[in-house]
């Protein structure tokens, strides 16, 4: 079923709102404080507001909520720091069924990025040689992240990391 026809279904009961204007209603769950976001339903926590243009819907949401808001309570981060040895890193997403990880620079106090899965296999395909010096692909167990930052930026694969606060609206 499309999720338009759920959302419609599942709120076209809704005081207020009726069948033509479902597109121009946002519909913002505010959970109680210290719940998570899932908890709130449409019977309680449930702030509808109908605007006069649809275009500004997607608009009013994202300024309505901040990304605390839809975080759930038990979410699991882990932060890596780009001194920290590659085949670590790698143990350490694995360990923790994660398929990435925010990079932290000790030095500047700051996040450059992200580690992910694809960060590994980009630089396993770069450092195999077939018939080649086969202790090349050995020596990658050593590497620290932050050089496998340089060699993906350097290769045209590293990309510029985009951030913002997370009060932002």
């Amino acid at each position: 079923m499309p999720e338009s026809i759920k959302f419609r279904k599942r709120y076209s009961s809704n005081p207020g709102v009726s069948e033509n204007d479902i597109h121009k209603a946002l519909l913002i769950p505010r959970p109680k404080s210290g719940s998570d976001f899932s908890e709130a339903n449409e019977n309680h926590g449930v702030e509808t507001i109908v605007f006069d243009h649809p275009e500004v819907v997607y608009k009013n949401f994202m300024q309505a909520l901040s990304c605390y808001n839809i975080i759930p309570n038990a979410s699991k981060i882990v932060v890596m720091d780009t001194e920290l040895q590659a085949r670590k890193a790698f143990f350490a997403l694995v360990a923790n069924s994660v398929r990435a990880a925010p990079l932290w620079n000790n030095e500047t106090q700051e996040f450059v990025g992200m580690l992910t899965i694809t960060d590994f296999i980009q630089i396993l395909c770069k450092y195999y040689v077939k018939n080649g010096e086969k202790d090349r692909i050995h020596e990658i167990e050593e590497h620290k992240i932050s050089t496998w930052k340089k060699v993906l930026e350097e290769s045209g694969h590293g990309k510029k990391f985009i951030n913002i606060s997370p009060w932002t609206r």
